[in-house]
């Protein structure tokens, strides 16, 4: 059923609407690669602006003429002006928006939940047309996501509940034609060359002419004993002459765009692929849900190049700008990749989980989160550091027990960030080489041992205590310094002992008491630390000199002790939780505060 405005009403508004209206959709092209020609976000990063709704957004925000738009499961679609985060309009629907909205030519296009597409002034909000169809919930479960309208041509292209796939007059509401297929339809229409790309949940992809909707060919899934349908909720990406999507048979496919050959296929044990794929410079980037990793894998040959663990589900699409990878997690992050290497760069947390694609516009990343909020984060400005600032990490291969387990992600990211990374070879030389020309410097120690030719065991014959009192630096993670004492044959602990590392410190240390809420001070603000978390240990605060966070029992769980140097340069002691660290920026921050 159509339902139309007055024809004057709607002759009235193409007639003042604008033409040149950047046209903006989900994925940010009609062939939903995902790449995004813009400035990207390095980090660290910050929020430009938060706008709260009243339920979960996992539609994905789009930008056109300065205004992002958003549908939230509250019911509304939301325009807020793009610089500042404040409502221009919004649009109350009857029931909740997953789509992603399509903006072209002055007009907005999404469909809500209960079937009805809608068709609104992109300046006002006010409906010019709507659609309605009668839309099924997926008996499957998890049904997070409708089908994002494609316009190309004078056309609306979209998915429906009701097992169609509709072709629409954009300024009309027309129907030119439909496509029935067997199932519920939640994936988006990809277009290329005069060829339309949709996937159904009776588990095939389809390839339809785009003006006439006559099938050109389409292709099954495996399915599996679970789902046997092999449903197809991923929205394909089109590069290369390849389309590629994901389905809840537990596959990432890659086929042949003008036969629908398959090529490859990928399996992810026992977990759909729902998100959409990056394809970019041979490379297929993708999410997966119970299997909680990320991946790349080469676009020729469908092997995987690299894979990044997460905590949790990764359902949304992500997005590639300039060498890094931008994607949600349910584990409540916005996560930033190194697209060549999967190393984590950054990651950003929400109230709850990240389930909307991010859209990337000169260096601000637009997504929404199941706390209800649209985020805006670009880069946090930060003063240049020194020119003749040395910077470390060190880390030891060798060592068979490492207590502190995100040991690897912080020598990754550090030396990603400039860092020379230290080896028992050269840790010596950088510290005598420090102490010989007093050049400010920092070593951040991301494995919890120090050499014994470094450590000492008096203030006298330890290197490390001789480069303190000489104004360096050192961060440690981790477990007490110098407490583990190791069998010399296997390496592994024996003893908990702090009496060397309090000799070489000049202090009275602690043994672990647990994990506790830790509240950071006004200087550990100062510093870069936020403003609660969650860490273990803690020390008499009579015994260092600065206090950067204080426990629940009142000790110190974050300090300094410093030897004399410049404010800012001593023994820090960050992190002491076995567990990796979140913010792997905050360490960088802490690491550079006063040099």
């Amino acid at each position: 059923m159509i339902n139309r405005l007055p024809a004057l009403a709607f002759a009235v508004f193409f007639l003042s609407s604008s033409s040149a209206a950047q046209s903006s959709m989900f994925r940010g092209s009609l062939s939903h690669t995902g790449v995004f020609n813009t400035k990207g976000v390095t980090g660290p990063v910050e929020v430009k602006w938060k706008f709260e709704t009243r339920g979960p957004i996992r539609s994905s925000p789009v930008l056109s003429d300065g205004a992002i738009f958003s549908g939230s499961s509250d019911g509304n679609l939301y325009v807020v002006n793009a610089e500042t985060g404040q409502l221009k309009w919004k649009f109350e629907a009857a029931r909740g928006i997953q789509s992603t909205p399509a903006i072209n030519d002055g007009m907005v296009y999404f469909s809500s939940t209960d079937g009805i597409f809608h068709a609104l002034d992109a300046r006002t909000g006010r409906e010019v047309w709507r659609h309605t169809s009668a839309d099924s919930h997926y008996d499957g479960g998890w049904d997070y996501y409708t089908s994002s309208a494609a316009v190309s041509g004078g056309m609306v292209y979209f998915g429906s509940g009701d097992t169609h796939i509709y072709a629409m007059d954009a300024r009309t509401g027309k129907e030119r034609w439909k496509f029935k297929t067997e199932g519920v339809v939640r994936s988006s229409p990809a277009i290329a060359d005069g060829v339309l790309y949709c996937g159904s949940n009776d588990g095939n992809l389809y390839a339809l002419d785009q003006q006439t909707g006559q099938l050109r060919w389409k292709f099954k899934t495996q399915g599996n004993s679970f789902f046997p349908k092999g449903e197809v909720q991923s929205s394909p990406a089109l590069a290369q002459g390849v389309v590629a999507f994901g389905s809840r048979d537990y596959r990432l496919y890659a086929l042949d765009i003008s036969t629908g050959k398959e090529r490859w296929n990928f399996e992810h044990t026992n977990s759909w692929v729902v998100t959409s794929p990056v394809i970019h410079n041979g490379v297929v980037y993708a999410g997966s849900s119970d299997g909680h990793f990320f991946h790349a894998v080469d676009l020729k040959t469908g092997r995987e190049k690299w894979r990044f663990k997460t905590e949790s589900n990764v359902l949304g699409s992500p997005a590639y700008v300039d060498g890094l990878i931008y994607f949600g997690c349910f584990d409540s992050h916005l996560f930033a990749l190194d697209a060549e290497t999967g190393t984590e760069r950054w990651k950003f947390k929400t109230g709850d989980s990240v389930m909307s694609s991010p859209f990337v516009s000169d260096g601000v990343i637009y997504f929404g989160s199941d706390d209800g909020s649209l985020y805006a984060l670009s880069s946090r400005k930060q003063p240049a550091a020194p020119a003749n600032l040395k910077r470390a990490v060190f880390w030891d291969g060798r060592v068979v027990f490492k207590w502190f387990r995100g040991h690897e992600k912080v020598r990754d990211y550090l030396s990603s960030h400039g860092y020379e990374t230290l080896t028992v070879g050269t840790l010596t030389k950088f510290l005598k080489d420090r102490i010989s020309d007093r050049v400010p410097s920092v070593v951040v120690f991301a494995i919890d041992t120090v050499p014994q030719m470094v450590a000492g065991d008096t203030p006298e014959n330890s290197v490390l205590r001789q480069y303190l009192d000489a104004g360096g630096k050192v961060v440690w993670m981790g477990i007490m310094p110098f407490a583990i004492k190791r069998n010399a044959d296997t390496g592994l602990p024996v003893e908990y002992d702090s009496k060397i590392g309090e000799k070489i410190l000049g202090m009275k240390l602690a043994e672990p008491q647990g994990a506790y809420r830790t509240t950071a001070t006004r200087e550990g603000r100062e510093w870069g630390l936020p403003e609660w978390f969650v860490n273990d240990g803690g020390v008499d605060p009579k015994e260092v000199t600065t206090v950067l966070a204080t426990n629940e029992n009142g000790r110190a769980a974050v300090w300094v002790k410093n030897y004399g140097g410049r404010p800012g340069t001593g023994f820090v002691y960050l992190w002491a939780r076995r567990e990796p660290i979140d913010d792997l920026e905050m360490i960088r921050k802490v690491a550079e505060y006063g040099l």
